[in-house]
């Protein structure tokens, strides 16, 4: 279904109290233009379901504010911090977009994107502080056929938490994304107390309406609506913890008639389109303004905003912060397509399992089953599995316990829970009688292979490479795998060719193009992905390398350095701690506390309000 009618009946809602009599806002004239082209099949259904929202969205007026308004006893009162511009967070937020990339899916004739943080399925963006905003706008779309588009794509959601619709089916390559912070830089500050009934500020002013033990009701003028914050203190001067709060145009009495009339209306523009009574959907479009224009409950006239907030204690004096000036820090990345697509995609919908090409051309479709991809040729439904017949054009049953396709288009097939892995091409030929015990990736061209205490690269024709004398074999990061040979460490390349020779005692995986390595005790530094020396093999011990901080033991104390080698700190002593991770690293050494990037943070008695 068209994005522009999935949103349109919510849009609806969100619009009304701008409206004139005759006028629509510009952004709604922008969203109504973009349902051309879409069937009043589609727009009939989206209403369906519309309504039957917005109907139970109605019951949210229901009631009156007295029923969350109670009165706390002192040892049931929750504190939290007063209200300041926290910038260290601005400078976290511009530094965490590393390898960003992107999970593409189709489904009913439409590409979902979901966006991560490639090798971490935990990761969020950092959490934006009060007076703090964030918005992604996709800047360029870099498809796998070399085309791109730039224009009508800033409306596209970039999210890391649910996929969203990107358009038609086509493998998308890569999203040049522009992120901005927006942060308030300076503010006024003004005062209300139980006698406050108003408070003149600039050209508008603020008003109490009710302020009664833990709630605190106040219309703003709307000029200054946004970038306004609250602390609510209590008898002793603390400030008390926010658990709700909401904010309106309008009061919940207007806001529910003028809820009640659109449901009117729109049950009203439903019946004629069960009824065919439009011709085509220019005709509705027409018919919808038209209709929308006269509506007068849910417009906003009084000029102000209302804004309700419950607190959990008693309040006894409020403090207001209205913005009065805006900054914002706008940084680009690139976040590329993370999905693993091999030579065949599955797209699904209700009717059939539709198989594309690497390029999202259909190639054939057959009755829907619920299967999923392994990769390219196999699947998986339940405990069965199918390898796919592109020549019969059909899915093949497969006598296996378990089959595992690698993204270098080998598959491995168990035919057993006790038997081990016997390899097979694209087109289920057995390569070779030789059976693995296990099976790693190592990147789009090679797979690990483990027999016994034997080692083997096999790559993407099936050739088999005994690993002779190597073993502790790790994980691969940039292209390389720590490992072990005749007591000392090195490093190989996917293909098993020795890429950094054995010469340490010691040895990390890569971490952003570098390793820790030590070739003698107590004397570690960092190499790069080609084995020269980055940071001087000489410190007693390197305790992390993280977002481009080296945290090294000197033996008398400790020292953090940036990735050139550049000293950023000097502490001496063994006085020290960390806390954290990535970007809320932080170390402490003795009374001086430094961020994730070797930065002194402030005490806490230098900070001024």
């Amino acid at each position: 279904m068209n994005k522009a009618v999935l949103l349109f009946f919510a849009f609806i809602l969100l619009c009304a109290n701008t409206l004139t009599a005759q006028e629509l806002t510009p952004e709604m004239e922008s969203f109504i233009a973009n349902i051309d082209g879409t069937s009043l099949a589609d727009i009939e259904a989206e209403l369906d379901e519309g309504l039957r929202g917005l109907k139970a969205f109605m019951g949210f007026f229901d009631g009156g504010d007295s029923e969350g308004i109670k009165d706390y006893a002192g040892e049931e009162e929750n504190f939290e911090e007063p209200f300041a511009i926290d910038t260290a967070v601005v400078a976290k937020a511009v530094l965490q977009f590393e390898d960003i990339g992107f999970q593409q899916n189709f489904r009913n004739g439409k590409s979902q994107l979901k966006f991560e943080k490639i090798g971490d399925n935990y990761w969020n963006t950092v959490w934006m502080e009060e007076g703090m905003a964030e918005s992604f706008m996709p800047k360029t779309i870099y498809f796998k056929d070399g085309t791109k588009v730039t224009e009508g794509i800033s409306d596209n959601e970039i999210s890391f938490h649910f996929e969203n619709p990107w358009g038609p089916i086509a493998i998308i390559d890569s999203v040049a994304v522009d992120y901005t912070v927006y942060f308030t830089a300076k503010y006024d500050s003004l005062m209300l107390t139980k006698k406050s009934k108003k408070i003149k500020y600039k050209e508008g002013l603020i008003k109490v309406k009710q302020f009664e033990n833990n709630f605190l009701y106040v219309t703003v003028s709307d000029a200054y609506a946004d970038g306004f914050y609250v602390n609510a203190l209590n008898a002793d001067g603390k400030v008390l913890n926010q658990n709700s709060s909401s904010f309106s145009p309008t009061t919940d009495d207007q806001a529910g008639d003028g809820i009640a009339e659109i449901v009117s209306l729109l049950e009203e523009i439903q019946v004629k389109l069960k009824n065919k009574d439009f011709k085509d959907t220019e005709a509705f479009k027409s018919y919808f303004l038209k209709e929308v224009s006269k509506l007068e409950t849910a417009k906003d006239t009084d000029g102000v905003y209302h804004k309700k907030y419950y607190f959990e204690g008693n309040i006894d004096t409020v403090k207001l912060f209205i913005e009065t000036e805006e900054k914002s820090k706008t940084v680009s990345f690139t976040a590329i397509n993370n999905s693993g697509f091999g030579n065949i995609i599955l797209m699904q919908d209700k009717k059939h399992n539709i198989f594309l090409d690497a390029n999202a051309k259909e190639l054939f479709r057959s009755e829907y089953r619920p299967i999923q991809s392994l990769g390219s040729r196999y699947y998986q439904s339940d405990s069965l599995y199918y390898h796919l017949d592109l020549e019969a054009k059909q899915l093949r049953a497969i006598d296996a316990f378990r089959v595992w396709e690698a993204p270098n288009g080998l598959a491995f097939v168990q035919a057993t829970e006790e038997s081990n892995f016997l390899m097979y091409d694209a087109e289920f030929k057995l390569l070779s009688d030789f059976a693995f015990e296990g099976l790693y990736t190592i990147d789009d061209t090679y797979v690990q292979g483990i027999t016994g205490t034997d080692n083997f690269i096999l790559d993407s024709k099936g050739t088999i490479k005994k690993l002779d004398g190597i073993s502790d074999i790790r994980d691969p990061y940039y292209g390389r795998m720590a490992a072990k040979s005749n007591g000392k460490y090195g490093y190989l390349a996917g293909s098993g060719e020795v890429a950094i020779p054995f010469v340490y005692i010691d040895a990390g995986n890569f971490q952003d193009g570098l390793a820790i390595v030590a070739k003698e005790t107590n004397k570690y530094g960092l190499i790069d992905t080609n084995g020269k020396v980055v940071i001087p093999l000489k410190y007693f011990g390197i305790q992390s390398f993280e977002n481009g901080i080296v945290w090294v033991s000197t033996g008398d104390g400790h020292e953090l350095l940036d990735k050139t080698g550049k000293v950023l700190v000097t502490a001496e002593g063994s006085s020290y701690s960390v806390s954290g991770s990535g970007l809320d690293k932080t170390y402490q050494f003795g009374d001086d506390t430094y961020d994730a990037f070797g930065r002194l943070l402030p005490k806490k008695e230098e900070i001024k309000d």
